[in-house]
């Protein structure tokens, strides 16, 4: 596999044989990825956080293919997941319903630490787990309580992501 960076890739499948291939990773998306793929592949890593790095990933890949991927768990931009060529964050969430209401505190301590990355726009993504998935009533009950804690949502988008093959079903 010849290499090249990131920025000449065209297709996620490109990014992750790099990945495989790559001996010294300095490119901000192939460092990345090659992080996810470890945990992926960690036989101590949780079914949950397994998942949760496979959501990743997939998000990952998705914008790469859409061409703005700029990196993946950037160095030096907090613990915020991906970074699009737009200087829009995003961050990943695999957590039930149940979960991400009972956690609200820890989502609006992580968006506060967000607004210090000068970034455009953070994106929240949810994906959509098999059981107590996440919906827009949901949202609408974590909107509030993230109001209630003080949190600027005025660039802070939430959206609701399907990725077939990734589920936990209990």
């Amino acid at each position: 596999v010849p290499l090249v960076s990131a920025s000449q890739l065209h297709h996620a499948d490109d990014a992750l044989s790099l990945v495989n291939h790559a001996n010294d990773v300095d490119d901000p998306i192939l460092r990345g990825m090659k992080i996810l793929e470890r945990q992926i592949n960690n036989p101590a890593t949780w079914p949950i956080g397994r998942y949760g790095a496979m959501a990743h990933s997939k998000r990952a890949e998705h914008y790469l293919r859409e061409g703005i991927l700029q990196s993946v768990n950037p160095v030096g931009k907090g613990t915020i997941d991906l970074v699009l060529t737009n200087n829009v964050g995003v961050e990943v969430k695999y957590n039930t319903a149940k979960y991400v209401i009972a956690h609200a505190n820890r989502l609006a301590n992580q968006l506060t630490k967000f607004g210090d990355l000068n970034l455009n726009q953070i994106v929240v993504e949810f994906v959509q787990t098999n059981h107590n998935p996440v919906t827009e009533i949901v949202l609408t009950e974590l909107r509030q309580q993230l109001a209630a804690n003080q949190v600027d949502l005025s660039n802070i988008v939430f959206r609701i992501i399907d990725i077939p093959g990734i589920s936990l079903s209990k």
